[in-house]
């Protein structure tokens, strides 16, 4: 078991309310609904490379310094975790379907010929501590751009940096049908259009939540006491901290849950 292993069961999941007594906000839970192996797969990735395990992971960053940034992807059946979500797989697929399932991940790039993985270069580890001087925010409608949230929260003191949150989602384009050529007419050939297979794209889309970066954590109290609404609709707050906390809070939960269900 790598290091990584021992800390996949303190990922992240939602909390019920500030621990800290900074915002009334109350993080609602969704009716809860079994993942798909993909998402399984991509969740479980994206901790690995996450903000709070990649700093510490030796074996990623070993390995990864060893190929020039790039994680060799036949390593990730190493991890007992994704062994496990893809046990029902045989042992040859395994691999091709976590690789499938990643790219559908914002966090995650696949080299085009799909032998190795890295966290995405536009998206850096943060800085220093950067989750103490970091607030989160929900609400947002999904059509905002960038440029609309920085101009709005800019008024704020110490304002760093808009990070907006995405997710994608995949779309299956229909078959394209190409017409005979006007070569082929002239010669009188009898020909058919060619009809090419379905292809998959995957599409980023804003996730309605974002993470404000201050420089000082002061500051970052300071516009998270202030902020309420955004454009008439209220907002959910809460410090990086406590978002992080929460969620691993909830993934413990769930996973406890799981395993009384099990045993019942």
């Amino acid at each position: 078991m790598t290091q990584t292993e021992a800390k996949v069961e303190t990922e992240l999941v939602e909390k019920s309310e500030n621990e800290n007594g900074n915002t009334p906000a109350v993080l609602h839970t969704e009716t809860e609904v079994e993942p798909t192996m993909e998402e399984k797969i991509v969740h479980q990735v994206e901790f690995y490379f996450g903000d709070a395990n990649l700093p510490r992971d030796r074996f990623i960053k070993l390995e990864s310094a060893k190929h020039n940034g790039w994680f060799p992807a036949d390593l990730l059946l190493k991890f007992n975790m994704l062994t496990r979500i893809t046990s029902s797989l045989p042992q040859k697929e395994r691999l091709k379907k976590i690789l499938e399932a990643l790219q559908g991940s914002v966090l995650i790039e696949v080299f085009e010929d799909n032998t190795k993985i890295r966290r995405n270069p536009e998206m850096p580890l943060p800085e220093g501590n950067a989750e103490t001087k970091s607030v989160y925010l929900k609400g947002f409608n999904k059509t905002e751009t960038k440029l609309q949230l920085i101009d709005h929260f800019k008024k704020y003191e110490g304002m760093d940096k808009v990070i907006m949150r995405y997710y994608k989602e995949k779309l299956l384009l229909p078959p394209e049908r190409k017409p005979e050529t006007e070569a082929n007419k002239e010669d009188g050939e009898e020909t058919k259009p060619k009809i090419t297979t379905d292809k998959i794209v995957w599409v980023k889309k804003f996730k309605g939540s974002i993470f404000i970066v201050f420089k000082t954590e002061e500051q970052a109290k300071a516009a998270l006491a202030d902020i309420t609404t955004y454009g008439g609709h209220p907002l959910m707050k809460l410090m990086q901290t406590d978002y992080v906390a929460t969620k691993k809070k909830s993934l413990l939960s769930h996973f406890h849950l799981k395993q009384y269900r099990y045993r019942v």
